[in-house]
């Protein structure tokens, strides 16, 4: 307690000076002296104290360093401001040469400053030159064959300056005065008889002003002069508004400016019609926003143009706004949450008791329930169960799903929650398996809400017959520049796993089309299917018509599902990391050396190296000086047999997967009408989790086929959610598992009850609003 009570007590004695803007070190020394003196030695000590003394605008140059979690924020402060205030070095020299005079301080002074700006970069005998040359003549002739060290020749001047008070201080607003004062010829007494006639001349003015005011200020006509020389000199600026008011006025409001300004002060005479205030009713504004009630206090330069309009507008109904306190603020509260004000009327529940069948049932059972019939205002009876704590009224069929919305759309708990809610204010025969229903089938939890997320098997690509005839391809970008290229295009064949790497400057459709057709096709002719993502340069027409002309088929993985192409996406990640292993930030030229390493590596699956599977022999990398050729068969026959033969032994060994991966597919996903679809971009700020129902036209092994915007979207299987619906809707188009063949069925059916599509000689296709789909069938 002693400590605390000393600790309060430094606090309260620790006072600084102002901050010393122009010796601000000379500055911290003092505060650090203080802080010596009262043992105050942490950082975060010194910089609290620091923080709560020093000015505003000094503390604005440091706010940064305030939520820092660094234990020298004094240090930090401290070299901040050293840095902003203190003078540089360059600026003291230069005010060291041309800054500093002796004016009326004495040379000992002046030595000192200088030395202060000399630092230690001027030499003595620089400084006593510079000191010399700002002392007078007289004493500068006086010092200058003297020896001594400069504290001495201080000491020596000051003496002089002593003994010969100075005589050149006679610097008057009249030029031949200052002339004569300039002047070494002229003496004291000539000096001083030309001040004292001036000073003559200015008594003799002075009194004469006097006399004119006074003939000007007579009681006899001061009432007259005044108000004439009011009215016809006084002058005011057209541009300046005469108060502030004038600038909020609205000439087109409710009230007239009198009203407008003074309210109830406002004497009658004044009101200028149109003014509706005498219809006014007045009144007060409460709110728990202290703020607002320096609203119609503050300067307009504060407000915004939006601001200052809602005030206007304001003010002409009332501007007495008062506080009260937000526990006091009832009914504000209560219309600010109207939509969770219940709107059940409990009398038409008794009514609809009567007609009810369970009621008399229930009553007649032998079970542990109590009714008890309470009479409401209107007459009627209210049946409720009194067995437990909680009255409990008996909810007709025709209310039950409205107070279940009543409860559970407050926070929307889950199903147990639900259940034990309901059950505990309400009653009527099976409840739980109700609420539980409801609850299970509430779409806004369904699509907020998230459980385990299904995760299905990994599954195999069948393994093609021959070397490059299927082909995935990919793009990776943008990346750091690199010899003008910023992506580059990844290509691999399935069967070999040979890859190839295009470095390209743009992504565009003709771009990627280009290279596909160079560097693959040209080289290992046409593939009978490319396999990529939903881009959209393998989705242009272009693109599209390339491969129609080559007689390739396009296929495209699903949205948001990587995996599908993951025989390209894991070529990105290994050419990525060899690229950062080189340390080279020219890519471009990094990248054809790669591929020739992952070409000639060992697969320890396929137990031979992507060349040997292309070339049926391995690749001599750089280093291989020694190897002993082998021996050339001149016979081209044998030879060519020998390797048909061994390119056909060789072929491609299933990979393997190391990894094991937990799978998780919801029971219901299979026999559910509908689904929900995750939503993997980045979502907005309290945006739902899931998106749909959707209708599930047809089911395949990795992905379903959904009804989205009156389109057949194919969607991963990972990302859906079976939902859960009270009602379904007679639809034809929901139908059961099916095979890709009636997939393909339901498609053209559909296709063939729609309008043809046209397209643009750009090939744009051209979509009719569905409004318009009859009135085209016409013609």
């Amino acid at each position: 307690m002693a400590n605390d009570e000393n600790e309060q007590a430094v606090i309260v004695d620790l006072k600084f000076p102002p901050f010393w803007m122009e010796r601000p070190d000379v500055w911290f020394r003092q505060i650090e002296a203080q802080f010596k003196i009262k043992n105050i030695r942490t950082e975060n000590r010194k910089f609290d104290h620091l923080i709560s003394q020093l000015d505003r605008k000094f503390v604005a140059d440091i706010f940064d360093i305030l939520d820092t979690a660094s234990d020298t924020k004094y240090s930090l402060a401290k070299e901040r401001l050293l840095s902003l205030y203190k003078e540089s070095d360059d600026a003291q020299i230069k005010r060291l040469l041309d800054g500093l005079e002796l004016g009326d301080q004495r040379p000992s002074q002046l030595l000192r400053k200088m030395t202060s700006l000399a630092g230690t970069d001027i030499s003595n005998k620089v400084l006593r030159t510079l000191w010399l040359d700002k002392l007078p003549v007289t004493i500068k002739n006086i010092l200058v064959v003297s020896e001594e060290n400069l504290e001495k020749l201080a000491l020596m001047a000051d003496k002089i300056t002593d003994m010969n008070p100075r005589r050149d201080v006679y610097n008057i607003a009249n030029d031949d005065v200052g002339a004569a004062a300039a002047s070494p010829q002229s003496s004291t007494e000539d000096l001083i008889r030309e001040m004292y006639a001036k000073i003559q001349s200015l008594e003799i003015q002075v009194s004469s002003l006097r006399q004119s005011r006074s003939r000007r200020s007579s009681p006899d006509d001061h009432y007259d002069r005044r108000g004439r020389s009011q009215n016809r000199y006084r002058y005011r600026s057209p541009s300046r508004s005469r108060n502030r008011s004038r600038g909020r006025f609205n000439p087109d409001g409710k009230f007239c400016f009198s009203h407008f300004r003074f309210g109830n002060r406002c004497r009658p005479e004044k009101c200028q019609p149109p003014c509706e205030w005498k219809n006014g009713r007045q009144f007060a504004i409460f709110t728990d926003h202290r703020p607002l009630l320096f609203a119609f206090k503050q300067k307009n330069e504060k407000a915004s143009p939006v601001q200052l309009r809602r005030l206007q507008y304001i003010s002409e109904f009332s501007t007495d706004i008062r506080h009260i306190s937000g526990k006091s603020n009832v009914v504000a509260d209560t219309l600010s949450r109207i939509e969770s004000v219940s709107i059940i009327d409990m009398e038409k529940v008794a009514e609809a008791q009567v007609s009810d069948p369970e009621l008399p049932q229930l009553r007649n059972s032998q079970s542990s329930l109590q009714f008890k019939s309470f009479k409401l205002p209107n007459g009627s009876e209210l049946w409720c169960d009194i067995s437990t704590n909680t009255i409990r009224p008996f909810i007709p069929k025709s209310f039950r799903r409205i107070f279940f919305n009543q409860i559970h759309n407050l926070h929307h708990p889950g199903v147990k929650s639900s259940v034990k809610q309901m059950t505990s204010r309400f009653i009527w025969p099976e409840i739980k398996k109700d609420v539980g229903e409801w609850a299970k089938t509430c779409l806004p939890c369904q699509k907020s809400k998230i459980g385990r997320h299904i995760s299905s098997p990994v599954m195999q690509f069948p393994q093609p017959d021959e070397r490059f005839s299927v082909v995935h391809i990919d793009l990776v970008g943008p990346l750091p520049p690199s010899d003008g290229y910023l992506y580059f295009l990844s290509m691999i064949d399935r069967y070999t796993n040979w890859m190839e790497a295009i470095p390209l400057t743009n992504i565009t459709a003709e771009t990627v089309a280009q290279a596909v057709y160079e560097n693959w096709i040209v080289r290992f002719g046409i593939p009978s299917s490319i396999i990529s993502d939903q881009g959209r340069q393998f989705e242009a027409t272009l693109f599209k018509n390339l491969s129609s002309l080559c007689g390739i088929q396009l296929r495209r993985t699903t949205a948001y599902h990587p995996q599908c192409n993951g025989k390209a996406e894991r070529l990105h990640r290994t050419l990525k990391t060899a690229i950062r292993a080189n340390g080279s930030l020219k890519w471009s030229r990094t990248l054809p050396t790669v591929l020739l390493g992952l070409r000639a590596a060992f697969n320890p699956d396929s137990g031979v190296s992507i060349a040997e599977m292309v070339y049926g022999t391995t690749i001599k990398l750089p280093g291989e000086f020694l190897g002993q050729p082998a021996p050339i068969s001149r016979d081209i026959e044998p030879f060519v047999t020998n390797l048909q033969e061994t390119m056909r032994k060789l072929k491609p060994v299933p990979v393997d997967h190391k990894s094991h991966q937990s799978v998780f597919v919801h029971k219901d996903l299979s026999t559910s009408t509908h689904a929900f679809v995750r939503i993997d971009r980045v979502k907005k700020p309290l945006e739902p989790a899931y998106d749909g129902p959707f209708k599930i036209l047809a089911r395949q092994e990795k992905f379903f086929t959904l009804l989205i915007k009156q389109k057949e979207v194919n969607i991963s299987l990972d990302r859906l959610k079976p939902a859960f619906l009270l009602t379904l809707p007679e639809d034809p188009e929901v139908r059961a598992p099916a095979t890709p063949d009636s997939a393909d069925r339901v498609t053209s059916q559909k296709a063939s009850n729609q309008p043809t599509q046209r397209q643009t000689r750009s090939g744009r296709v051209v979509k009719f609003p569905s409004r318009f789909v009859a009135h085209i069938k016409t013609f």
